[in-house]
């Protein structure tokens, strides 16, 4: 049996909610932004807070679990140190998910047309990205596509 949720009203909490100014509710939501994408890069990194802490020179981690509770007013100063240490901009740190950046590059390969020979591409750091056995032909092949420093292989 499934419940449907009981719809919860309350006078105060609709009083302090209309007081909060659309401006406010921006600020807000750009600071969980931040927070969050801070913490997706550290998951992603496999790095601790104690590490971005060291990396950025503070003393402790406890600034860096003050960042990622959401409510931390950082300064661009502070933007620029950890986006440095996650290798990202700070852009990339503000910015909404659906206005994330791809980057890609594709190289060609070619091979004389009257010599079968077997190819292989190798872009991605020495693994194999494209493997051929065909005559004259030329290949098209791209490093992986870099998606908010996750490394996802394209194939052209």
């Amino acid at each position: 049996m499934s419940k449907t949720p009981e719809t919860w009203n309350s006078p105060l909490l609709d009083a302090i909610l209309a007081q909060i100014t659309p401006k406010q509710q921006e600020k807000v939501a750009i600071k969980m932004r931040v927070a969050t994408r801070i913490g997706n890069l550290l998951d992603e990194r496999c790095l601790q807070k104690k590490q971005l802490a060291e990396q950025c020179e503070l003393k402790g981690a406890s600034m860096v679990t003050k960042w990622l509770s959401g409510g931390h007013n950082f300064t661009l100063d502070t933007l620029v140190d950890i986006a440095a240490v996650l290798g990202v901009s700070v852009a990339d740190l503000v910015r909404p998910m659906e206005n994330r950046v791809v980057f890609s590059k594709t190289v060609n390969v070619i091979v004389a047309a009257q010599v079968t020979v077997p190819r292989e591409a190798n872009l991605a750091g020495g693994e194999l990205v494209s493997r051929s056995r065909a005559m004259g032909t030329t290949n098209t092949v791209s490093e992986p596509i870099f998606l908010y420093g996750k490394s996802q292989h394209c194939y052209a």
